[in-house]
This record gives C-alpha cells, structure tokens and sequence, in this order.
C-alpha cells in the first residue's frame, strides 16, 4: 500500500510508535510525524493496517514521515556504512598514449558517537550532522528531490564531508526493521562532497604525472639510441629548426553536420624541443623537454608516411599556404634524418 496520505507510523506522546503498537481508530492517540494532525489507526480484516489523517488532509505526508523516519535510525542507532569510492585520472605521455591511475576506497560502517537532526551550519541546515571520532559527518535523506547545487556549494566551503542516502525506494508503510536496514546498510549512498577525495585525487595526479614523465625519458632515450645519437642533450638541439621528432600522423575527411561543410585535414603530431621565447614585453624560460604539436601536412605524402615507423627523425620542408580562410604552415615533403 503506497498511498501518499497512509503510514505506518505516528507519533504518540513524543515517542514515534508502529501501527502494530496502537489502539484502533482515535484511540492511537497519534498524530502525523510531519504535520503534525491527528491521525486514526485503521487496522481492519481487509486492507494492511496503517494510519490515516483524521480530516482526510496530509497528501504527501508519506514522503516527510519517511525522510524523518530516516533521520530518526541515524539518531537511534549511531550507525552508518558508507560507499565504495573510487578515484581514477589520466595522463598522456610524450607519444599522446593515455596512462591511468586510480584508488579505491572501500565501503566501511562507522559508529558515530554523536548525532544531532537539523543541526543549523553557516548558510544551510543539514538532515543530520554526526561526530565520528573527533571528526563532523552531513548526512543528508533523499526521498524525492536530490541535493542542490546552491547547498553542495556551501557545503564544500564548510569543508565538511558530506553523504547522501537515497531512500526514494522505500515507503512509511515498509516495517521499521527493513527501514532500519535500508539507512544504515542496503539504501543507495554516495559522496556530495569529501575534502579527503579532493586530496586524494591530487596525490593520484601528481604521482601519474611523475611516473609518466619517467616514461617520457624512456621514450626519449629510445628515439635516441634508435636514432644512433650520442646523448639526450643531442635530441634535444637537433642539427637544424626542421629536424623533429614525428610521432605519427592523422589524416581524416568527411563532412560536417555542426559547420555544415565538408572538412579534409592531415596533420603531424611532432615533439617540438621547449625553447625559451620572447619579445620586448615578456621572456619565456624553458626548463628542458618537449611540447606536443601539430603540423599540417600534404595528403600526397601519406604513401611514404606510411613507410615509417614511429617514432623517427625526420628533416620537414615547410612552407605557407592558404588553409581555414588564413595562411598556415604546411608539410610539403620530409627526408629521414
């Protein structure tokens, strides 16, 4: 029975109380957890036995006695699981190959040892603030409308963790015992907002971005020896400005639903060594390695591109044309350094 105006719970001198638990009809002496009107205990031979509003009014009270219901286990029983949580980022290295790293926190039960409902913070009243060994907990109860933008943004300047349970599957007519089970354990829960996956996911970042840019001198190293130079230092200051490391190259046509025209583009994905640039107004100081770019290049050149193996060395002839409406640099022929 899912009735938005029944329920199987009322509230009987302060205490919340199961239908089970009362007197028929006026004598529950019961009234609405949520508006707070008088309720009669309708326990019949026919339909399943819950409360009613006495005045026929409280549509939608189920949805507010549920999500208080909610709040109420939490305070009840000190207990909540919280989600597995996993945390995954991506680098490229110097040969545009993608890396991933990620980390997977497991699902764990925390005994709070404090919890108070409602509980005002600075610009928005959280369902439940818990203290779990020193640390604060929002708890937040969805049944019908998830949690908004405007509050998850003043949740994150709070800087307080915060942990949504979605009860939207389950009824005020379920038994105490399966709502119980679905707080604390079985509803689905996810994390609003953690400044300790925030960290994490930078530490995951910055160890990526190491690990790839020893790759990156692996890579180089290889070209290198492949190369037959002496050193690094060598590949880094080749011979000539159009001597550069190709990595491979794209060649595509079609048409274009967005722009409504036909596009045809081929272009090279070189490393260009960083060099330290300027102008009256600025200075740029490298530190060393390379920048991925592209080059535009003749489609007519494909044949012999596609003799290579990459990445190799290779001394580009480049010249102007006319591409896109401007002048671009283009490809028009290559040697193997």
């Amino acid at each position: 029975m899912n009735d938005l105006n029944t329920m199987a719970y009322g509230l009987k001198n302060g205490n919340v109380v199961f239908i089970d638990d009362v007197e028929r009809g006026l004598e529950c002496e019961s009234i609405c957890l949520s508006c707070e009107g008088a309720l009669i205990a309708k326990k019949g031979d026919v339909k399943v036995h819950h409360f009613a509003h006495h005045n026929g009014d409280g549509d939608s009270c189920n949805e507010s006695v549920l999500h208080r219901l909610s709040k109420q286990i939490i305070e009840w029983e000190c207990l909540i699981s919280t989600p597995t949580y996993e945390v995954s980022v991506e680098a490229y290295d110097i040969s545009d190959q993608v890396h991933k790293k990620s980390h997977i926190e497991e699902s764990k039960v925390l005994s709070v040892d404090s919890v108070s409902l409602e509980l005002a913070s600075i610009g928005f009243i959280p369902d439940v603030t818990c203290n779990e060994s020193g640390k604060k907990l929002y708890i937040e109860i969805v049944v019908s409308n998830d949690v908004s933008e405007e509050k998850l943004e003043k949740v994150k300047l709070d800087g307080t963790p915060m942990l949504v349970i979605d009860m939207s599957d389950f009824s005020a007519m379920d038994t105490l015992d399966t709502l119980k089970q679905g707080v604390i354990y079985d509803a689905p829960r996810y994390w609003a907002y953690h400044p300790d996956h925030e960290a994490m996911k930078a530490n995951l970042k910055n160890d990526l971005r190491f690990e790839v840019s020893i790759l990156d001198e692996k890579i180089i190293s290889a070209v290198s020896s492949k190369l037959g130079l002496v050193s690094k230092s060598e590949l880094l200051k080749p011979k000539t400005n159009s001597e550069l490391i190709v990595l491979g190259y794209n060649s595509a046509y079609g048409y274009s639903k967005k722009n409504n025209r036909d596009f045809d583009f081929s272009t090279l994905l070189v490393a260009k060594p960083i060099q330290s640039t300027g102008s009256s107004n600025y200075t740029i100081r490298s530190c060393g390695g390379y920048e991925l770019t592209q080059i535009a290049f003749n489609e007519g050149l494909i044949p012999e591109l596609a003799k290579l193996r990459f990445p190799c060395l290779l001394d580009l002839e480049v010249s102007g044309s006319f591409l896109g409406g401007r002048v671009q640099s283009i490809v028009t022929n290559f040697k193997i350094v």
